[in-house]
């Protein structure tokens, strides 16, 4: 009879280790930022005539996140309740960042875990590149000018491309390989998502270049 062998498995790298080079990458845009003048800058809202729409549109997605949180709080109330929820904190902590940070739990699928990654990652940087316009624009804090400016625009550009890449292999492991795993419980929200992030990224950079034709 056989007997099994306890062969440990091959090491994988980590999908989160592509944060290091994304950061490596930012900290030479920080460093480049700084040997420059210190002039530079942007008109918020240039091209919005009416800016009161955007509190509008802001306060119809809040309230469909809120919606679909509701949704959603119907099945989980199923559950039962965990006991000693707040027990072993620091380990929740670390699977949080492992699960979350790292995409550690798609690093089998290495495609997939760098496609995630990269979308994850844009999403991050990205929702704090727009908190940060939102402070300059609505508070009396006004920072984004000069060298920080320059170093605010480079990683938000970089993670807007890293953004791109990821829905770029999205699309072509969806529409143009033959990978039937993710085909067996297709629905529309499934192509709207990842079409809606391509299109959010790419208006981005063109109304970017459109700013910096204008101004």
């Amino acid at each position: 009879m056989l007997q099994p062998t306890n062969v440990p498995e091959r090491p994988q790298r980590r999908v989160g280790a592509w944060w290091g080079p994304a950061v490596g990458i930012s900290a030479l845009g920080f460093y480049a930022a700084t040997t420059v003048e210190e002039s530079a800058g942007r008109e918020i809202g240039y091209n919005a005539d009416h800016p009161w729409a955007v509190y509008a549109f802001m306060a119809a997605l809040v309230g469909l996140m809120v919606y679909g949180f509701i949704r959603h709080a119907g099945l989980w109330m199923i559950g039962r309740p965990t006991p000693g929820i707040l027990r072993q904190v620091p380990h929740r902590l670390r699977n949080a960042a492992r699960l979350g940070l790292a995409q550690d739990k798609v690093r089998r699928d290495r495609y997939a875990g760098i496609m995630h990654w990269c979308i994850f990652s844009s999403i991050v940087v990205l929702t704090i590149v727009t908190a940060q316009v939102a402070i300059e624009a609505d508070s009396p804090f006004k920072f984004l000018h000069g060298s920080y400016y320059l170093f605010f625009s480079f990683y938000g550009d970089l993670f807007g491309v890293i953004g791109l890449i990821g829905v770029g292999m999205a699309l072509y492991r969806r529409y143009f390989s033959h990978f039937h795993r993710i085909r067996w419980d297709e629905r529309l929200e499934d192509h709207l998502i990842i079409l809606g992030l391509g299109l959010v990224l790419l208006t981005g950079f063109l109304l970017e270049s459109a700013r910096i034709l204008v101004t």
